[in-house]
């Protein structure tokens, strides 16, 4: 598991890294939100076919997410760390 501080780190480890799935946080510190990180993933030819979940506090962003290349969208507030491990699961 890696865990990358800020969004760009985030990227850069999924270009020289390429996990086989990533959980996002649409809210980050730093230079760029997650959306910007998700796109910027989907973007890149090494990292554009890497499974991203993401997690987000709005109901309203999944739509969003999953247009921008997200395969799974959980809400915090409706998930446990059950949820978590299942749908992670699905794409390892």
């Amino acid at each position: 598991m890696l865990l990358a501080p800020t969004g760009k780190e985030g990227v850069d480890f999924a270009i020289s890294k390429k996990p086989t799935v990533i959980i996002l946080d649409i809210i980050l510190g730093g230079e760029l939100d997650g959306f910007d990180v998700l796109k910027q993933i989907k973007s890149h030819p090494e990292s554009k076919n890497i499974p991203v979940i993401i997690m987000t506090n709005l109901e309203s962003q999944e739509k969003i997410a999953k247009d921008a290349g997200a395969i799974e969208c959980l809400v915090k507030a409706n998930i446990s760390i059950d949820t978590v491990e299942k749908t992670i699961k699905k794409y390892i």
